[in-house]
């Protein structure tokens, strides 16, 4: 208990240094005074609608991610786990993973590192998405900031080639190659071929797109008049913000990340007012899913395994 109290002050801790670089030169009242200007009509529907997509898109991504390398998991019957997941995105997305992989161990019959490394798989899909999306982004939008970071997502995106075409086509030429193909493990890099790729980065894109206008509306709620051509050119640095690992979700990187790329098109306390609000009212939407889902997620990973889910995988 101690140890998880640490590490949650810990993670708070980083988001509010982050948050206090970043706000040491404004003004505190014109801070407030955008906050206070918020209109709750776009601004509600655009974070609902947001949660909504990462939550429900989610759990289908998971749903099919535990069915393809694992045993048959029903979409329904993820729902009390992903919840839970999500609520624990309140301390940070290691936490929230962890909930998944509890899951995966008690109710699929999966090694504890068999599912830590189908969870790692979806970090290596978020990779092809996101890089894919840097370079399209640099390419629309030649007045994108994303254009400065083509080159590193080019190379990124060559590099998750080249790895996922060593798992795909590769035959060990030696003992290592061998070695590192028969972990027991890593079944998710070793089974995946690429209709099940195309599948879940289709279903990421299907959760990642709809952020950009989600993003446009929120910020429109702050009378903020950002080109939308700019929102969506931006978007994949603002998604890969807000899910970084040692911070509570939304909290910390998302604020910095949105000021850097919103700079000389809007007001930056506006700005940092309308990204601190909509990254509140994510984590709020969070909790009624922790204490919904608690009881059905208990009985879930508590219960014993079924017999015929319990596989070498």
């Amino acid at each position: 208990m101690a140890g998880a109290v640490v590490r949650n002050a810990a993670a708070y801790a980083i988001a509010a240094a982050i948050i206090w670089y970043e706000v040491r030169g404004f003004d505190l009242h014109e801070l407030l005074r955008a906050i206070a200007s918020a209109n709750l009509v776009w601004l509600v529907p655009a974070t609902l609608v947001s949660f909504g997509v990462w939550f429900l898109g989610e759990n289908l991504l998971f749903s099919r991610l535990f069915s393809y390398f694992h045993e048959q998991t029903g979409y329904k019957e993820l729902l009390p786990a992903t919840a839970t997941a999500y609520f624990l995105q309140l301390v940070n997305t290691l936490a929230s993973g962890g909930a998944l992989v509890l899951f995966l161990h008690r109710r699929k019959g999966a090694s504890w590192t068999g599912a830590a490394f189908t969870m790692l798989f979806v970090s290596f899909i978020d990779g092809f998405v996101l890089s894919t999306l840097t370079i399209i982004s640099g390419l629309l939008f030649p007045g994108s900031p994303m254009r400065n970071f083509m080159p590193y997502a080019a190379g990124a995106l060559i590099f998750l080639l080249a790895v996922a075409a060593w798992w795909l086509w590769r035959r060990p030429k030696n003992r290592y190659e061998l070695w590192l193909r028969e972990r027991p493990s890593l079944v998710s890099f070793r089974l995946a071929n690429p209709r099940i790729y195309f599948t879940l980065a289709l279903i990421r894109l299907g959760i990642f797109i709809p952020q950009a206008f989600t993003y446009y509306f929120g910020m429109k709620a702050f009378h903020l008049r950002v080109p939308l051509s700019l929102v969506c050119a931006v978007t994949p640095a603002i998604v890969a913000a807000g899910g970084t690992p040692l911070t509570p979700v939304g909290i910390g990187p998302l604020q910095a990340v949105a000021i850097e790329v919103f700079r000389g098109h809007a007001s930056e306390a506006r700005v940092l007012a309308a990204y601190l609000v909509m990254g509140a009212a994510l984590m709020i939407y969070r909790l009624p899913l922790g204490v919904s889902a608690a009881g059905a997620y208990s009985r879930a990973v508590l219960d014993e395994p079924r017999p015929d889910a319990i596989s070498a995988r």
